[in-house]
Formats: structure tokens, sequence, C-alpha cells
């Protein structure tokens, strides 16, 4: 693949998108969250301080990518915070409130949008987290010498990065000054491709989960469903976790438990569909 063939790729994705909008909410959302975000953008005032940019795709990134962000913000109090999600699921949790006033929905990937992006927002820094790769921003990043980190990265050897015809892939990668990976596997695959500037961090969910575990929490509607049972909490799940925790929880070995499900996508018939298997558990 070179720049043109993606730059065409990723048109039809995102024109994809915008005619998906015309009977898909969330497709909607996407859209018109980005109708008016260089007018947002050009909102933002000049910042003296450290201007750190942060880029999930989506709510369950931003939740990875907090625990640097909370480090950042102690280490750097001054510092200013800018958010930008690719999926509407990260713009309408509240959670990002806590840490910024400041997020938008990120432009679609062009030349001329991550140039005007990064001419307004004018970051000292660039973090993305895990998955989100977009070929100009990065490539607007590498020419202004702006740090740009990728974070909580997990490598597999099946990915195109590494194989024959991940060339374009592969530079997309070389323009991090900086790769944490969750995993040494992921760093060997690295070191393979002639990468080196990568670290092993872990996965920072674990540490998010932590700290959320050791808040003082009350909730009186979950503890009367709980009802003194074990508890499974399954996070962020799709279709096929959900089969196999319905199979699970059909079973005689789960009588004694309670589950907490959180779809990584809220759909109310799958939903539905999933207490009708385990009637009394969910």
């Amino acid at each position: 693949m070179n720049v043109f063939i993606y730059d065409i790729v990723t048109r039809i994705y995102f024109t994809a998108i915008r005619i998906a909008a015309l009977f898909n909410s969330k497709a909607r959302k996407w859209v018109a969250g980005r109708r008016n975000v260089f007018r947002e953008l050009e909102n933002l005032n000049p910042s003296e301080e450290l201007r750190i940019w942060m880029h999930c795709a989506s709510h369950g990134e931003f939740e990875q990518g907090r625990p640097l962000l909370e480090a950042l913000k102690e280490r750097y109090p001054a510092a200013e915070l800018v958010l930008t999600f690719f999926s509407p699921s990260g713009m309408e949790h509240a959670s990002w409130q806590e840490l910024t006033d400041t997020a938008f929905y990120l432009p679609a990937d062009s030349r001329k949008n991550a140039e005007k992006f990064l001419h307004l927002v004018q970051p000292d820094i660039a973090i993305f987290v895990k998955y989100e790769l977009w070929y100009h921003y990065l490539s607007a990043l590498h020419r202004r010498k702006i740090p740009a980190v990728l974070i909580a990265a997990s490598f597999r050897p099946d990915q195109v990065f590494f194989r024959w015809y991940g060339g374009f892939f592969r530079k997309m990668l070389a323009h991090f000054n900086l790769i944490l990976v969750q995993y040494r596997d992921s760093a060997r695959l690295l070191d393979g491709i002639g990468l080196r500037k990568h670290a092993v961090c872990g996965d920072p969910r674990f540490e998010r989960a932590a700290n959320i575990a050791a808040s003082d929490y009350r909730n009186e509607i979950l503890e009367a469903f709980c009802n003194g049972k074990q508890v499974l909490i399954a996070g962020s799940t799709w279709p096929a976790d959900e089969e196999m925790l319905s199979k699970a929880f059909a079973s005689q070995i789960t009588d004694n438990w309670k589950l907490l499900l959180v779809p990584h996508e809220i759909d109310r018939k799958r939903i539905s569909h999933f207490a009708e298997q385990v009637p009394g558990t969910l």
C-alpha cells in the first residue's frame, strides 16, 4: 500500500460512515460530532504551559490511558490536556471530564485535516492509545518534530506490520518516538522489524481496575442484586464473550454466582437475549 491507495481506502470508509448515518444512530453521532469540529478547535487559546494531546478510539481506550494521564497531571499540574476520540462512546462518557474539559472528535484522517488540526491545537506531545494509527496525523507530527508516543500497544505476528507487504504500516510505527507495549512478545516483534524505541510496561487496565476497586463506592441496587453471592464482572464484552459466559452461567457450576455484564456496545436486543439464557443471574 502507498499513500494514494490509503487515501482512497480511508475516503471510502469515511463515506460509508456518512451513508450509514442515514439509518444508524451511532454513525449519525460520528458525523454530527465532526460537523463543526474545526470551529470548536479555533476557540482553543494558545497555551504557554505544556499541552498534551491524547487520542483514544473510544471510552475503553481512554480508561486504558487514564492512569498515564493522571500521573502526568500530578507531575505537571499546570499542563493542559486535549482529548480526541474516534467513536461516540468516548465523547458520551463523562469520566473524561474529571481530567479535562477539552475533548473533541478527531477529524477524518487526511493531510489537510491533520495539518489544520495540529496548527490549531499546537500540542507539545501526542499520545495514541493501543491501536489508533492514522497515517496523516503521524506524518504531520513527524514533520513538525512533535514527539509521539504509542501506549498500551499489543502486537501479533499475523498483523500487517509484520507481513512482507506491510512497509507502509511499519512506517507509521516508525514515526513514534516511543512505543510502550503490554507484553514481551510484542517487544520482540518490534525488534524483528528494526524498531528499538520501545519498552514493556504491562497493561494499564490492571492499574485502572485496581484504582477503581480501592475507591469508596456504594450502590444499594447492586448490593441487593449481588446479595452476598460471588460476583463476576465482565467489561467491554463482545458477542463471542457473551456466548461463552451464557454457557458457563447456564451450568450448575455457577449456581451461587451473579454476573455484572458491561457490553462494549449497548444493544437492548442482545442484552435481552442474554438475560433469557441466564434468568436471575444478570
